[in-house]
């Protein structure tokens, strides 16, 4: 586990290079597959999303920002305007009936066309 956010909160993760794969948590599960390089930053702005009148059901959606993206004067206030929060217990596991669920729901992720998948590129990092 990387850490939890609330809205704008911005969360510092510092990982190898190579391939990584992302998981929100909601009442559905969404993923993003990482293919990182060293020396690069990479960033990525998550969308809540909310359905469901009896049944509430809410899910989380990664969007890899762009480098172009991430020089416009609108993502610098929006990125300056969140506090940093810092993860007490990272890495930590998730057990239990949770654990399952997760597991089910990445197997069927990986089972999806690139095409349908959310990606974050190499051409995403910015170098540093």
């Amino acid at each position: 586990m990387v850490g939890t956010l609330t809205a704008n909160e911005k969360i510092a993760y510092v990982t190898e290079p190579g391939k990584h794969s992302f998981q929100s948590f909601g009442t559905l599960s969404r993923f993003m597959d990482a293919e990182l390089e060293a020396g690069k930053v990479y960033y990525v702005e998550i969308e809540p999303h909310l359905a469901g009148l009896i049944v509430v059901m809410y899910w989380y959606t990664f969007h890899p920002a762009e480098p172009a993206k991430v020089e416009t004067m609108e993502f610098k206030k929006l990125y300056n305007e969140c506090a940093y929060v810092q993860f007490d217990n990272p890495g930590a596991e998730i057990t239990g009936a949770g654990a399952k669920n997760i597991l089910e729901d990445f197997a069927e992720w990986e089972k999806k066309s690139n095409v349908d998948k959310t990606i974050m590129r190499t051409t995403n990092g910015i170098p540093f």
